[in-house]
């Protein structure tokens, strides 16, 4: 039965106030029921609004969890003043420098690094492996090459097979003795020695900073540049002493040079 016929019959069977007709009393009658229903109505709403945040919540949370499951990440961090060595999950090798640090998933098909200064990677044949920098991107297959990453300075050299390097200066690949420099921009040879392992260090087209930062490093020089001159390096050292290399590299940047202390130098102009 509708809504006015119910309240048809119970006016009928009511008596009306004499100064208002039936047709009055029942035209405001339906109006305060028209007005509890809205009011009903908001009530359910703002119970529904009140929780409906929560409930998107919790399904944008487990989507998120189900979807992209949470992966745990592993990082070497050579503190030492010599080279580590570390295997990651995949089989490949890492050669890392003082001073440097890298990051991968700990899942055994992690194929991604994070570098945050210089290693030498021996990659197992697979599916691309990348090494993420600030400066760039390195991508192989199965291949061994090493990477320096410092401030702005990206460089890579490739021992064996083939790695692709992605940076501001655009996508470059090398082949087996070919690196590049994201300072002097173009393609070089390199020595197909890992001389860096054995304490040997070799530098080309590198800025005079990054050079004298790899000496503190790998040798324990502390050589300080006062001359605000920072000039590209190209340099091979092998067995000089302390006292041959500053001269050299004085030679070079066409600097002077004093000794201040036991391994401590001072360039200047």
């Amino acid at each position: 039965m509708s809504k006015e016929k119910l309240i048809e019959n119970l006016l009928s069977s009511l008596s009306v106030p004499e100064n208002k007709s039936q047709d009055q009393v029942w035209l405001e009658l339906n109006s305060r029921l028209e007005r509890t229903d809205n009011i009903i109505q908001i009530k359910r709403r703002s119970v529904l609004a009140m929780f409906l945040p929560y409930a998107a919540a919790a399904c944008v949370a487990c989507a998120v969890f189900f979807l992209y499951p949470s992966e745990s990440f592993t990082s070497f961090v050579n503190e030492s003043s010599s080279v580590s060595y570390h295997m990651l999950p995949d089989g490949s090798a890492v050669s890392l420098s003082p001073n440097s640090k890298i990051e991968f998933g700990s899942d055994d098909d992690s194929r991604d690094v994070n570098l945050n200064g210089e290693a030498f990677f021996e990659v197992k044949k697979g599916v691309p492996f990348t090494v993420n920098t600030t400066n760039g991107n390195v991508s192989v297959l199965g291949t061994s090459f090493y990477v320096t990453s410092r401030i702005d300075l990206l460089d890579v050299k490739c021992f064996t097979g083939k790695v692709k390097v992605n940076s501001n200066n655009g996508e470059v690949f090398l082949l087996r003795g070919e690196g590049m420099s994201s300072v002097s921009e173009i393609k070089y040879m390199h020595s197909s020695v890992k001389k860096w392992e054995k304490g040997d260090l070799s530098f080309d087209n590198v800025p005079l900073s990054i050079v004298l930062e790899d000496l503190k490093l790998f040798m324990g020089m502390s050589v300080v540049n006062t001359s605000g001159f920072n000039p590209l390096i190209t340099l091979e050292l092998d067995e000089e002493t302390e006292e041959e290399i500053i001269k050299i590299i004085s030679t070079i940047s066409n600097l002077n040079f004093k000794v201040v202390g036991d391994s401590n130098f001072q360039l200047y102009k």
